[in-house]
């Protein structure tokens, strides 16, 4: 829905990460899956497509990605706060690396 992400992170649900891009679809006028806004979004990250990480309630959204070979991190907006939770470990897990 329009305005997820700004909710999301307005209820400081996600750690406090610089993100380099990130993609709104609600906002670029492009939807999902279109490969059209995957395009969109290699090109402004500008990086390996292993390197992507794309997030999202869709399964058939994050199949599409997981086709161009981004990792993917599938969030279950019925339970919000079990996906922060695993969006949370996903994080700390890099971040050690």
């Amino acid at each position: 829905y329009i305005g997820m992400l700004d909710d999301i992170k307005n209820k400081r649900l996600l750690p406090p990460i610089e993100w380099d891009v990130i993609i709104d679809s609600t906002r670029v006028g492009l939807q999902k899956p279109n490969p059209k806004i995957y395009e969109l979004a290699q090109k402004q990250c500008g990086v390996d497509n292993e390197e992507i990480l794309f997030v999202d309630n869709s399964q058939k959204n994050i199949d599409a990605a997981k086709i161009l070979g981004w990792q993917t991190f599938y969030y279950d907006s019925s339970n919000y706060k079990e996906s922060c939770r695993k969006l949370n470990q996903f994080f700390d897990n890099i971040l050690k690396n």
